[in-house]
């Protein structure tokens, strides 16, 4: 199938499931022997279960690669967002331009089953590992298992980095102290977040993703909410 991907908007890759099979490392198949068909995705906080159990995690790429990787895993029929963001960069004699760049160093998320977080290890597209609960309890392997983005927050950092007008930051910090507000109006109406307010008085919104860290943008106070 013949996709066309383009990278100088925010875009979120969306193709067709895998349908090819490959061969899979031992220690894989030992993995794979133990999926189910139709599996139920659990995880703390408020991950919903879906019935084909596919789930979002975080692939670790090559730092400045990001963009490439992304494109390999859309076109081998995998579901991978890449957080994006625009940026004006100015050049010699006045020139400026507005380049996309990612907003996560060496991160990209991919929407996948178990077998299929296998399989794009095994064919070579560009994700080294995933990452990890490292608050959770080891496996009976003897590892930390692989972390879950619950699909409510996957959905607000969407709705934050798709529709904000303000540039959107990362920060690794997950933890944000403030008071939960949602959005009433504008391009990020109902986004919910912890609200902080810097040494100016001006707002910024944080949405936090388990095991990663926060996204932030700024906003409008009068247009919140308190929850």
């Amino acid at each position: 199938m013949q996709l066309d991907l383009t990278l100088d908007v925010k875009i979120i890759y969306l193709t067709e499931a895998f349908s090819g099979e490959i061969m899979l490392e031992k220690e894989q198949k030992s993995l794979l022997n133990n999926v189910t068909k139709t599996t139920t995705v659990t995880n703390t906080g408020d991950a919903v279960g879906v019935s084909d159990g596919r789930f979002w995690c975080v692939g670790i790429v090559n730092c400045r690669n990001e963009k490439k990787v992304a494109e390999r895993v859309a076109q081998a029929g995998y579901e991978v967002y890449l957080p994006l963001r625009s940026e004006v960069h100015f050049w010699s004699q006045g020139r400026r331009r507005n380049v996309e760049t990612v907003v996560i160093s060496s991160r990209l998320f991919v929407h996948v089953t178990e077998k299929e977080r296998l399989q794009i290890l095994n064919e070579h597209l560009g994700v080294l590992r995933y990452m990890t609960n490292i608050a959770a309890a080891d496996t009976t392997l003897g590892r930390k298992p692989i972390a879950h983005i619950p699909d409510t927050q996957m959905k607000q950092m969407q709705l934050m980095l798709d529709n904000s007008s303000s540039s959107v930051d990362f920060s690794e910090l997950r933890f944000v102290k403030g008071e939960k507000v949602r959005i009433m109006c504008g391009p990020l109406k109902d986004l919910e977040g912890i609200i902080k307010y810097d040494s100016q008085g001006k707002a910024r919104i944080y949405v936090a993703i388990d095991s990663l860290g926060s996204f932030s943008t700024e906003i409008d106070a009068t247009d919140v909410e308190k929850l």
